[in-house]
């Protein structure tokens, strides 16, 4: 059998919609957290794997140049199937999101902000300000 993400409109479920922009496409995926304990997730989160750093994941930064996105944190949950608890993050991967709601490190110039804007784009998230 295949495995797939369906998009779905947002509203078909209770979303954030002061993270996710209303009556837009959404995506999503989930990974099981590889760097508890010093990366605590949060919604909102542009979440990233450091490729300089065995991929443990971390919220963007733009100081890190090693760094490949991922999604935006949508939700957490903590995966009990493992012999130790693990935090399961789900992640939009297509969506349409607000900017000022993403959590971002180092991103305080108008550069960084495009320069992150476009890294979105390419990973099909779009921004609104």
């Amino acid at each position: 059998m295949t495995d797939f993400v369906t998009k779905r409109a947002l509203g078909s479920e209770t979303t954030n919609y002061a993270l996710f922009v209303a009556d837009t496409y959404l995506e999503e995926d989930s990974i099981l957290n590889n760097n508890a304990g010093t990366y605590s997730p949060a919604v909102g989160d542009v979440l990233c794997y450091d490729t300089g750093d065995s991929d443990k994941h971390k919220r963007y930064d733009a100081a890190i140049g090693t760094v490949v996105i991922l999604g935006i944190v949508s939700a957490i949950t903590v995966d009990q199937t493992t012999p130790t608890a693990v935090e399961a993050i789900k992640f939009a991967t297509n969506a349409t999101v607000r900017y000022a709601s993403l959590g971002t490190d180092n991103v305080d110039t108008a550069p960084e902000k495009l320069a992150l804007q476009n890294a979105l784009r390419a990973k099909n998230i779009n921004t609104e300000d």
